[in-house]
């Protein structure tokens, strides 16, 4: 066959899925390399064949030589499976690709989910593969275990089936942009430019930038394309910014004669014309350099006395006043929040440990489903249900009420909450927690606060959302958006709408608002919804959602990555992980406004 198709067409190499013999292709194919197994490629090390022949079958994951690498490169016939809330790691792959000439690239699986739109008058309900089940007959000539449905594993793509972008494709986009800008060692504000296009130099381009202070725009411009044009294809060149000012780049000089805090400066390409796929200003790419102030942690709060801030004990209830706010601990958990007399707190504040299963969380699960109440993620909700404060206490001064209760967890080893009110009515929170016999999935708290709460703003990464593993196309900015518009659709209800590396966030309704900034200085994870963490985790669809007047809104210090060097499996790689024997902090400012 290799012969007969040189003899048709030898302009091009000829590819044969699973196969590394010369005989028949000229490429190395892999098929969801494991994290090892990718470092082995792009170090062109000799690999075994899978020993589960099942795997091996499935996979097409045979031996390759060492001396086969001289003489073809290497080509991910399939790669980053991305199911729904998926795709971590990527940015590992990319790494790879561009460092290694023989590593040539891969393919995604896959572009678009393969659902089936059923229209109604009140609008699309979004179908999968359970839905479409075959039915076991004995007159059939199939087995009854082959029958039934291949559960979600049609939703895979990084776009919906009606090509409605999935937050993924954020994440693809900024891997495969070919344009960068680097800082130089070459003088101060001295830049890179690299232009990794194959044919083309940077023309037809734009070069904006901007410099932002903590969100905030504190200078920008754009750099004359004199400057970076004419840079050829597969080439690089430096460009200075002279309006910069030598005081805006470098940190101590920024400290020095700006305002302290972090500053960001930001490159974008856009295009300069039309294109027949996009619109002048259509930006291609862009990079962001931060620039860190010297230290992000937040030192104790110290308020003068108030002669109406106090605190009055019943039994197990706690209730904590002063000017215009009365906060109501019963068993040293947060129970109300009143402030002008009105309520914030539809449910009270607890430790929030799970996370409703996203489609790799469920593991082996997802091949056979009475499988997926053994899996960590699924674990950790049962334990949710089992959670309870087992004692508190509470420590005055006259600037401070301190709460601190101790909680019982069937698979955590610590987990205590501790609220510091002020007497403005200001608190600090903080969330102690440490996973025991298995890895911890996320660690935070979480608020229901009372219908109303429907606008946000925030800064750290964005627009779209994001995952410890899966952040590099989410750019740190400021933002604001509706409630509803962070919640993604996935057409099975999970996990989603996180925001990473977020510095701080306020929510607000109408003339309230109540702002949450990180003290520990490693960056929040928020996410925000009218939709019930239990309902996520239940539903079997989408549409089947019920929205909620309220707003779910939970406050993480850490949540496990979601996964996608294989399919329908999480595949952690360690620095996503949340191993048990590690304690985890969560430190938080609240203020009501």
């Amino acid at each position: 066959m290799y012969d007969a198709v040189r003899q048709l067409d030898n302009s091009r190499p000829i590819h044969y899925e699973g196969s590394h013999s010369k005989d028949c292709t000229d490429v190395i194919s892999r098929m969801y390399p494991t994290e090892k197994v990718f470092r082995d490629l792009c170090n062109k090390q000799p690999l075994k064949a899978a020993g589960n022949p099942i795997v091996r079958l499935a996979t097409d994951n045979k031996a390759v030589t060492a001396g086969r690498y001289r003489s073809a490169p290497v080509l991910l016939c399939e790669y980053a499976h991305c199911m729904e809330n998926s795709l971590g790691n990527f940015y590992k792959y990319i790494e790879g690709f561009e460092q290694h000439e023989h590593m040539c690239g891969g393919f995604i699986w896959d572009f678009a989910d393969q659902t089936i739109r059923r229209a109604w008058p009140d609008g699309d309900e979004w179908l999968f593969g359970d839905d479409f089940k075959e039915i076991y007959s004995k007159a059939g000539y199939k087995k009854k275990f082959l029958t039934g449905g291949n559960g979600i594993f049609c939703a895979n793509g990084i776009v919906a089936a009606d090509r409605t972008p999935h937050p993924a494709a954020g994440e693809v986009k900024k891997g495969y942009q070919v344009l960068h800008v680097e800082p130089t060692s070459a003088g101060q504000n001295v830049f890179l430019v690299i232009n990794n296009q194959m044919f083309s130099d940077l023309s037809s381009y734009r070069l904006l930038w901007k410099l932002e202070r903590e969100g905030e725009h504190v200078l920008g411009g754009e750099v004359p394309s004199e400057e970076f044009a004419a840079t050829p294809p597969g080439e690089s060149t430096l460009f200075k910014l002279e309006k910069l000012h030598l005081e805006a780049l470098r940190l101590e000089d920024v400290q020095q004669m700006r305002p302290a805090g972090e500053y960001t400066l930001n490159f974008s390409f856009v295009q300069s014309g039309g294109r027949i796929w996009a619109k002048a200003g259509y930006e291609q790419a862009f990079s962001q350099i931060l620039f860190a102030p010297a230290d992000t942690k937040s030192t104790a709060k110290i308020m003068p006395a108030n002669a109406s801030f106090g605190a009055l004990r019943e039994n197990e209830s706690l209730i904590v006043k002063g000017g215009g706010f009365t906060y109501t601990f019963e068993q040293g958990v947060l129970k109300s929040l009143m402030v002008r007399e009105a309520e914030l707190l539809q449910s009270p504040v607890t430790p929030n440990l799970w996370r409703a299963p996203t489609d790799n969380d469920y593991g082996f699960g997802n091949f056979c489903a009475p499988a997926k109440r053994f899996t960590v993620a699924a674990k950790w909700m049962r334990a949710g249900e089992r959670q309870k404060p087992r004692f508190w206490h509470k420590r005055e001064t006259p600037e401070s009420i301190e709460v601190t209760s101790d909680w019982k967890h069937p698979l955590c080893s610590k987990l205590s909450t501790v609220f510091t009110i002020f007497a403005d009515g200001t608190m600090s929170i903080e969330l102690r927690m440490q996973p025991k016999k298995i890895d911890a999935v996320r660690a935070g708290l979480q608020l229901v606060l009372t219908r109303g709460y429907d606008e946000i703003t925030w800064y750290g990464r964005g627009p779209h959302e994001c995952y410890p593993d899966r952040k590099t196309g989410a750019r740190v900015a400021k933002y604001s958006a509706a409630v509803d518009d962070l919640t993604h659709h996935y057409v099975r209800p999970q996990e989603n709408g996180a925001r990473c590396d977020v510095r701080w966030f306020s929510i607000s309704t109408g003339g309230r608002a109540v702002k949450v900034r990180d003290l520990q200085g490693d960056g929040l994870i928020f996410s925000a919804s009218h939709y019930e963490q239990e309902a996520l985790a239940t539903v079997t669809h989408d549409f089947k959602l019920e929205r909620k007047p309220f707003t779910v809104l939970n406050i993480d210090c850490a949540m496990c990555g979601v996964g996608g060097d294989q399919p329908g499996i999480t595949a952690l790689h360690e620095e996503f992980r949340l191993p048990a024997g590690t304690e985890y902090n969560l430190r938080v400012g609240l203020e009501i406004t």
